[in-house]
This record gives structure tokens, C-alpha cells and sequence, in this order.
């Protein structure tokens, strides 16, 4: 299924739906600047390369699998959101605050995370090859 966020300017396709409690296309909710600071955001496997999340607040959203390059979170809250397996090459997550969240087979690679607050955050398997950690706080992580 498809869902066109035309305020983001992406198309993301979206599956696993009853991780946010939406079962089918008649409660998908409609996303606006406002809307998208939900605590449900359901966006698994999206494509938002390139997408400006700064000082969004996507808490506990489901970004799983999704393709991030390039993204721009800088400043954003991210408590509890799942990157699991998400690629964030190049990514900016400076200043983002990502307590509890999942990094679990991300591909961090060469994404900047200098100053976030990574606090509990699972790192599990994946790949910061040449990403910018200065300033961060991995505490528990």
C-alpha cells in the first residue's frame, strides 16, 4: 500500500500498519507539518532520503528499514523511535535527542552525531564507519 505524503514531497509505502494500530486504508491518517509531531508515525520502509526532520518530534515512531540518506534531524526528538535496519548514511542527527532509541543493523555510515543524546539507545550491530560522534552521549547504550 501506498500513501502520498505530499507535504513531506515523498511517496512512502508503507507495510506493518498494526505496529500503530491502523488497520487498514480507511484510518490511515492524513499528515500535515503539524500532524507528523505524532506519537504514531507509520512510515516502515519509506523512502525519505534527503527528507528535513529538524526539530520534528517523531517520538516512538516506526522508521524500520526505512531509507534515510541524507536526512536532516537535526534537533529533533526521537525518544523510542525504531531505525532498525533503517540506512542513514550521511544522516544529520546533531542535537537530535534519540534516548531509547533502536539503531539495531543500521547503516549509520559517515552520519553525523556530534551533540545527540543517545541515552539507552540500542547501537546493536550497526555500522558507524566514519560517522561523527563528537559531543554525543551514549550513556547505556
Amino acid at each position: 500500500m501506498s500513501v502520498n505524503l505530499r507535504t513531506l514531497g515523498v511517496v512512502v509505502t508503507l507495510s506493518g500498519l498494526l505496529a500503530c494500530g491502523l488497520e487498514d486504508e480507511t484510518t490511515i491518517p492524513t499528515f500535515t507539518t503539524t500532524t507528523i509531531e505524532s506519537t504514531c508515525v507509520p512510515v516502515r520502509e519509506a523512502d525519505l532520503r534527503g527528507c528535513d526532520f529538524s526539530g520534528r518530534r517523531l517520538m516512538r515512531a516506526n522508521l524500520t528499514g526505512a531509507n534515510l540518506t541524507g536526512a536532516n534531524f537535526t534537533d529533533a526528538l526521537l525518544h523510542g523511535t525504531s531505525f532498525r535496519n533503517a540506512n542513514l548514511t550521511g544522516a544529520n542527527l546533531s542535537g537530535a535527542y534519540l534516548g531509547d532509541a533502536g539503531f539495531a543493523d543500521a547503516d549509520l555510515t559517515g552520519a553525523n552525531l556530534s551533540n545527540a543524546v543517545l541515552y539507552d539507545a540500542s547501537l546493536t550491530g550497526a555500522d558507524l564507519t566514519n560517522a561523527n560522534r563528537s559531543g554525543a552521549d551514549l550513556s547505556g547504550a
